[in-house]
């Protein structure tokens, strides 16, 4: 719905609206793109709406190379299931590697990738571009950034530093990259890398820009 639609939709059943903007370039300007608390849920109380604010003089979409539609699939099934959706299938591998700016934090297994706690890693220095842990693959798509995600089969590209590569037994691997489709700075970069084997997610990537 546009802004004004959401609004007037929620007023009329009753309910406080609070409203906040969201800076994106591709979505049409004023067009709401989440809300808190989600769709199907009762309440009498205040209802959060994000809507675009489209940033003068930026362009939409980074022209990058889209991932197959194999991975692209997975990818928009991790977006979705961040976002807290419930999209159908599970696909991931028995045992999932985190990463955290290429580094191997911890290993989770397939049954709990369902609770948030389970994503959290907190390198040994417990910063990372210039952020403190604990750290979350899911946190970026969930409140950092509600925009356009680009499916891309590019590696992460980060604008400001550069991170040292990705372990060797990953490096055979087909993997989907997930960042915003339009142009970020160093303060609000971000990507995730899956890796996939035979069409499941066996390591999850973090990256972030350092301020």
């Amino acid at each position: 719905m546009s802004l004004e639609e959401a609004r007037e939709t929620l007023t009329n059943l009753g309910l406080r609206v609070h409203d906040a903007p969201i800076p994106t370039a591709c979505p049409p300007h004023r067009t709401v793109v989440s809300q808190h608390p989600r769709a199907g849920t009762e309440t009498t109380r205040t209802v959060t709406i994000w809507f675009t604010r489209r940033p003068p003089e930026v362009r939409c979409g980074l022209g990058l190379p889209p991932a197959p539609d194999r991975l692209a699939w997975v990818g928009k099934w991790f977006v979705e299931n961040a976002r807290g959706g419930a999209p159908e299938g599970q696909p991931f591998a028995p045992r999932i590697t985190l990463l955290l700016g290429n580094r191997p934090q911890r290993t989770v297994s397939q049954s709990v990738v369902g609770r948030l706690s389970s994503w959290r890693v907190c390198p040994e220095q417990r910063v990372y571009a210039a952020r403190t842990c604990p750290f979350s693959a899911l946190e970026p798509f969930r409140s950092g950034y509600l925009g356009p995600i680009a499916a891309t089969s590019d590696a992460p590209s980060d604008p400001c530093t550069r991170p040292p590569p990705v372990p060797r037994w990953l490096r055979s691997l087909e993997f989907v990259t997930l960042t915003p489709d339009e142009p970020r700075s160093c303060f609000d970069y971000f990507a995730v890398q899956l890796f996939v084997d035979e069409g499941r997610i066996v390591a999850v990537n973090l990256i972030w820009a350092e301020p």
